[in-house]
């Protein structure tokens, strides 16, 4: 978690128990922001509240006091309990700006299996209400909002992943300078106020990184399998009174790797409304088409 959250996600989420240890309160929520900059500054301002970042906290057994059970078939379905929070905060890229994702660890009191609440196969046993929730795709290093990947679903719109890199760059680095000048402005002020004492102010943080495109890439091919049984379900429900085919080298030369040259044309087969009903990839284009077309003819009839 980066320094400047220390403070207030500690105040905000923890509280001092009657041993006099640190404990979870109750009535947590699933979404905290931080607390804004102070209007007057009758101290030197620290870069703490400009730069703070938005907390996700995802605990769905102690929010939502659902059920979760343990995969693991030497238990049969022990009901998991709840084991605090999770050592590790990850960082989730968004629009504009990264926010925090906090979890929490569940154990299973007959195996002492250890699961963490944004696994998916805790994620599996929430109903589509609360799964849509959790809105972050998870990478071994970097997390993503599901709002960034869905500006990908439309490729070949000039969406590209490089062009979608770069309009995040900018976002980010347009928030990140706009929070440095009201940082600076405000020390700028307090500077300028009589003080007997010199005066020594924070540096800002670091401007944020985002990710490469091949990364983002990434990303986008878990969404699709996150979403496979439900486009395999729009395909195969698409119908239509009119067919049409049509074939194109367009996408097969933009094969690379190992797969490179192993296909010429891509095949799609339309209906008059647009949509494609179905697309392969062929070694040429002939008569050995046939046998697909008329498939497809009897199953659309």
């Amino acid at each position: 978690m980066p320094q400047e959250d220390h403070r207030w996600v500690s105040s905000t989420l923890f509280r001092v128990g009657a041993s006099g240890r640190l404990e979870l309160r109750d009535n947590l929520q699933l979404w905290y922001h931080p607390p804004p900059p102070a209007l007057v500054y009758n101290q030197a301002p620290t870069p703490h509240r400009f730069f703070s970042h938005s907390l996700l906290l995802w605990m769905p057994y102690r929010l939502w006091k659902v059920r979760l059970l343990c995969t693991n078939p030497t238990c049969t379905q022990h009901q998991l309990s709840s084991g605090g929070l999770h050592r590790r905060v990850r960082q989730v890229l968004d629009i504009d700006r990264y926010y925090n994702l906090v979890t929490e660890t569940l154990i299973c009191t007959k195996c002492r299996t250890s699961y963490l609440s944004w696994g998916q196969q805790i994620l599996q046993q929430l109903d589509l209400p609360h799964r849509s929730e959790f809105r972050v795709i998870l990478t071994r290093r970097y997390a993503c909002d599901i709002r960034v990947i869905r500006l990908l679903r439309e490729r070949g719109l000039g969406n590209s992943s490089a062009r979608l890199i770069a309009q995040l760059k900018e976002n980010h680095s347009e928030e990140w300078l706009q929070r440095v000048s009201r940082y600076t402005s405000e020390c700028a002020a307090f500077m300028a106020s009589q003080s007997l004492l010199p005066l020594h102010f924070q540096e800002p943080p670091k401007p944020p990184v985002v990710p490469s495109y091949k990364w983002l890439l990434v990303v986008y091919s878990r969404d699709i399998l996150n979403r496979f049984e439900d486009i395999k379900a729009n395909i195969t429900s698409t119908y239509g009174s009119i067919l049409k085919m049509d074939s194109t080298r367009k996408i097969t030369k933009k094969l690379s790797g190992p797969a490179k040259g192993t296909a010429q044309w891509l095949t799609s087969i339309g209906n008059e409304l647009g949509q494609v009903l179905i697309s392969v990839l062929t070694a040429g284009e002939g008569p050995a088409l046939d046998h697909m077309a008329t498939g497809v003819m009897n199953r659309k009839q």
